[in-house]
């Protein structure tokens, strides 16, 4: 009886840590996209259901922002991203991507790109596909990549145009 209890034990102990290792493995903060990395390409649908793939603006500065519409520090930094696209306008592209899977509702991102009028490049990862490619761990992040497509900077959380121009013309 001893021994059985003890090879029970055994092996409830031997499968948490095989689970505690899988798990903890998930929660790797170890970006696979660092400054000097090439970006990741991806491709994601934009509000009038056409896809668009992140290489198309290769030749031009790419600010990608991963955001929710809850998001209080995502808010503020809209209006700081717009301003930037504008001063830029023929260099820079920024490619706002919601993380559809953390919002409230499914209208949410759409009444808030209205309500606030967003004119960015807005595409939805509705898997968390493309936040999970770039490891984000947080919103916002924001991934500034250049010309040649290499990533130049990782950000996170809330930018201003300040900091953005900085980050653009190092």
């Amino acid at each position: 009886m001893l021994k059985r209890i003890i090879t029970v034990v055994i092996i409830v102990i031997a499968i948490s840590l095989a689970a505690f290792v899988i798990l903890l493995s998930g929660f790797n903060n170890d970006s696979p996209v660092n400054a000097g990395d090439d970006a990741i390409n991806f491709s994601l649908e934009n509000m009038q259901g056409e896809i668009v793939t992140l290489s198309e603006f290769e030749g031009k500065t790419i600010i990608v922002n991963f955001w929710a519409s809850w998001c209080k520090p995502c808010i503020n930094e809209m209006p700081e991203l717009m301003k930037i696209q504008k001063l830029y306008k023929d260099k820079v592209v920024v490619v706002a991507v919601n993380r559809t899977l953390t919002e409230r509702t499914v209208t949410a991102p759409e009444e808030f790109i209205k309500e606030h009028q967003i004119n960015l490049e807005v595409l939805f990862d509705t898997e968390d596909e493309v936040s999970n490619l770039y490891k984000v761990i947080d919103m916002p992040e924001t991934f500034i990549i250049d010309e040649n497509f290499k990533v130049k900077e990782r950000f996170l959380g809330e930018l201003n145009a300040d900091i953005l121009v900085n980050l653009i013309e190092e």
